[in-house]
């Protein structure tokens, strides 16, 4: 809350007011202070502020309000006069401006600038920088308190993003959301060399599917399928780069020896050569 609030202050002739230990209380907790104080603690039937203050002024008067215990009001009536009280407040003349709180909450402000948003996301978002997420074969797990949610990326056109899928599997990215929009997309980052963060791309909720064949929707059982053929297809990938990293057989490699045969115009010793014979085998039959 300090660094939105450091944020909000407009960059060219804002001024900030630094919350320091011992010399003030935030800005929200001094306006409910003197809302009390001024208005609320002035009905007769007000609690005060609280029952460990040491002001007689912000003390419940017990002993006045046992007196007239039936009196006192129901629950709806304490609406009506909370809402009242907020009233009197705006109305009431403003502590520094010729104005009403209220025409003083209205002015313009002297330095504002436009929100784009972007910064919007960056001031409200909620950013999981200490805790990185790693994107896995089934997606990504967010979880927050006991719920877990789901995430995949997809391309423009709805299908698994499969160039994503490639490059990132494994990989661990900063989560930024909105708590009230868990439902529409997260955005995925990383930090650059000078540790500033970059958006890499944004992931939706997972595509979930029902076991029930009859209760599908039209189109569901082919976009489930899609699906489950596009998870097959990134495991046997998977599958042939493990093979790949543990046997040192890869098409790269085979590249490399044939390019080198090329240029030896077919004059390679005959242990590279049959290493390189090898290689081609085994790959034809990946």
């Amino acid at each position: 809350m300090q660094h939105l609030y450091s944020a909000l202050v407009a960059i060219d002739g804002g001024t900030h007011y630094p919350h320091k230990a011992y010399e003030h209380g935030s800005p929200a907790e001094q306006l409910f202070k003197r809302f009390q104080q001024q208005v609320t603690n002035k009905m007769w039937f007000s609690d005060g502020q609280s029952i460990t203050v040491r002001n007689d002024d912000n003390k419940m008067n017990k002993d006045f309000i046992m007196e007239h215990k039936h009196k006192l009001k129901t629950t709806a009536e304490l609406e009506q006069a909370f809402a009242l009280c907020v009233r009197f407040w705006n109305e009431a003349q403003h502590p520094k401006l010729n104005c009403s709180r209220q025409e003083a909450y209205n002015h313009s402000m002297a330095y504002r600038e436009e929100l784009s948003m972007q910064d919007v996301q960056d001031l409200m978002w909620i950013e999981q920088s200490k805790r990185p997420i790693t994107y896995k074969a089934h997606g990504l797990d967010l979880w927050l308190g006991d719920k877990l949610y789901q995430y995949e990326v997809y391309d423009a056109y709805g299908n698994i993003d499969l160039d994503f899928r490639k490059n990132n599997i494994g990989k661990k990215f900063i989560v930024r959301y909105d708590p009230e929009y868990l439902d529409q997309y997260i955005s995925l980052c990383e930090k650059d060399a000078n540790g500033n963060l970059l958006t890499i791309s944004h992931a939706q909720p997972k595509r979930s599917f029902t076991d029930i064949p009859k209760l599908m929707k039209e189109g569901e059982k082919a976009q489930m399928l899609k699906d489950k053929h596009v998870r097959e297809l990134v495991e046997v990938q998977n599958t042939i780069k493990n093979l790949e990293r543990k046997t040192g057989i890869s098409r790269e490699a085979l590249i490399e020896e044939q390019d080198l045969l090329i240029k030896f115009k077919g004059q390679l010793p005959k242990q590279q050569r049959n290493e390189l014979e090898s290689d081609e085998n085994i790959l034809h039959r990946i």
